[in-house]
């Protein structure tokens, strides 16, 4: 509620999952599924921010891909809705009625549009990736090459951090040991 979390609930369904689904499905190596799921993230992030590569025409092959893979991990997802359901239906109950009117996608997932729009039309609600990085100055920040636009995977990192600036601010004032903060 606001900036208290209220409810965190552990899902193992991810990106391991989904690559082993695709790989099942189109008879490829774990490897070659990560690889092919990891390219169409790549593009579909690139295409979103309008970085669209001239060499990229975005073909019948390439949308036959996209419906190959969006068939396969339909499954996972739909697992991942269900268990993403009854967490909302345990919410409702237990902090009476409270129900999100959206769900926020973060880590190295919250690249796959697939996921996104399989996950809003399970959940019958807008999904969207999160941004966690929004409104920090990264300017003289090296990230690396693979620089996505996004930068969803540091969501854990940025969560984190709030936390201990707001653990910090809560201190009891009497606390004169280490943990003293100056003024």
């Amino acid at each position: 509620r606001a900036r208290q979390i209220v409810f965190i609930k552990r899902i193992d369904i991810g990106g391991k999952k989904l690559s082993e689904a695709v790989s099942r499905q189109l008879n490829l190596s774990y490897e070659e599924a990560v690889d092919l799921r990891v390219r169409i993230m790549s593009n579909q992030s690139e295409t979103k921010v309008g970085n669209r590569r001239a060499d990229d025409k975005g073909g019948p092959d390439r949308k036959e891909v996209n419906w190959t893979i969006h068939d396969a991990v339909r499954g996972e997802v739909e697992n991942l809705g269900r268990e993403i359901n009854l967490c909302l239906r345990y919410c409702s109950v237990t902090f009476r009625g409270l129900r999100p009117q959206s769900i926020i996608i973060t880590g190295g997932e919250a690249y796959d549009s697939t996921l996104i729009e399989l996950l809003s039309e399970q959940l019958g609600m807008s999904c969207k990736a999160g941004y966690p990085l929004r409104g920090f100055d990264l300017s003289a920040v090296n990230l690396g090459s693979d620089r996505r636009s996004i930068l969803s995977e540091w969501a854990v990192c940025v969560g984190l951090d709030l936390w201990e600036i707001d653990a910090k601010m809560f201190l009891d004032e009497a606390d004169h040991g280490n943990s003293r903060l100056s003024a």
